[in-house]
């Protein structure tokens, strides 16, 4: 007879062999990346994001990440470099920045903050927001004389930021220190799925829109239907143009869905004690459905000036191309539909 058949441990060497070249083989891709990457746009800033529990995989997350910074003698022109998976809206000095989401292969968001600098102690705070409970931040504020001179960092994402879990109301301003959990820092681009930032256009900074240090005022919503089974419904006399804002009461509920006429539905997660949600991308508004959030006191839209408004809104996506007339329905995110069950359960 044939010793030629199966031997007790064969698959499993064979198995082994297969797992360590797999592994050699996304090292050298690895390293062939990062050799060909250069020098990123945000210098030696890190991707960072909030430690996880296993608990905490997979459940929606938002909270906070600072970092208190010195400047000396303040620079005159500034710059904020900044890319967050999935959204992100940031402050400098309790002003509003602006906020943003992650599309994979788009530029960096580029803000001029000179204006919002001091001279001195400063703090740069970032809401983050994610549908699984991880993610990234990339951020790189920089300094440069007048031009010609080069942009320098002046503070950039790394080990030094710190978690915020709950909102606290000195933490924009800079004058409480809510956090002293350190962050968990991934690496350097082009690590993970990333890849190289580039720069983007430069973003308007909503601090310097007209609006007066430390607060988004902005046209209110009319409410047209008190709260039932359904949502809240909110109705607006004239189309605008900018940021949802939701003012909220301490005890409301964190999670929600705002169902955007005309639009797929907008995600809302909140962090914990948070008073306000601000959405991080604009969009136009006449009619908005709010569902899940039990403590919502007013209603507005952060509005955009005509000037800003085609270069912060995002073109509509293509719908994906019907087979037979046949189209396939709206794609959800694992943030909508976790935020779907647990509205659906508290009603």
């Amino acid at each position: 007879m044939s010793d030629r058949g199966f031997r007790p441990g064969s698959f499993g060497r064979r198995a082994l062999r297969v797992a360590i070249l797999l592994v050699a083989v996304a090292g050298a891709i690895g390293l062939l990346r990062w050799l060909l990457a250069g020098t990123p746009a945000t210098g030696d800033a890190e991707w960072i994001w909030a430690p996880r529990s296993k608990a905490s995989i997979t459940i929606p997350a938002a909270f906070y990440v600072y970092r208190d910074f010195r400047v000396e003698p303040r620079p005159a022109r500034a710059r904020l470099l900044i890319e967050a998976e999935e959204e992100y809206f940031a402050w400098l000095n309790g002003r509003p920045v602006g906020g943003g989401s992650f599309v994979l292969g788009e530029p960096l968001d580029v803000y001029a903050v000179g204006d919002l600098l001091l001279e001195g102690e400063n703090r740069l705070v970032v809401e983050l927001r994610s549908s699984n409970g991880g993610g990234g931040l990339l951020a790189d504020l920089q300094g440069a004389g007048p031009e010609p001179a080069a942009f320098e960092d002046l503070v950039a994402s790394d080990g030094e930021w710190r978690v915020a879990r709950q909102w606290d109301p000195g933490l924009e301003g800079g004058w409480s220190s809510p956090g002293i959990e350190q962050v968990l820092v991934w690496g350097a681009p082009p690590i993970g799925r990333w890849g190289v930032p580039e720069l983007g256009a430069e973003r308007p900074v909503l601090a310097e829109l007209g609006r007066p240090p430390g607060a988004l005022p902005g046209r209110p919503g009319e409410v047209v239907a008190d709260r039932g089974a359904a949502g809240l419904d909110i109705a607006w006399p004239a189309e605008v143009t900018g940021y949802l804002s939701l003012e909220l009461d301490p005890d409301s509920s964190r999670l929600g869905l705002v169902h955007l006429e005309g639009e797929d539905l907008v995600p809302v997660v909140v962090p914990n004690g948070a008073p306000r949600w601000i959405d991080a991308v604009p969009r136009r508004w006449s009619r908005a459905r709010l569902s899940g959030l039990d403590g919502v006191r007013a209603v507005r839209v952060e509005e955009l000036p005509t000037r800003a408004v085609a270069d912060l809104l995002r073109p509509a996506p293509a719908a994906p191309a019907g087979l037979f007339g046949i189209h396939p329905p709206p794609l959800r995110t694992p943030l909508m539909q976790q935020v779907r069950r647990e509205v659906q359960e508290a009603d």
